[in-house]
């Protein structure tokens, strides 16, 4: 019983493991492509602050 136990456990780890990496791998690309637009938006306004 402990052995199916822990194979099980590793199983379920595994595959929330990969689950998390997969969500933070899709989770970086939104990022990406959302923080560059706010960068250009904030120096803009500090450029035009600035001048």
């Amino acid at each position: 019983m402990g052995k199916d136990l822990l194979v099980a456990l590793d199983a379920l780890i595994k595959l929330l493991t990969v689950a998390l990496l997969l969500l933070q791998i899709l989770g970086v690309r939104k990022t990406t492509k959302k923080a560059p637009r706010r960068k250009r938006r904030a120096t803009g306004k500090r450029r035009g602050k600035g001048d």
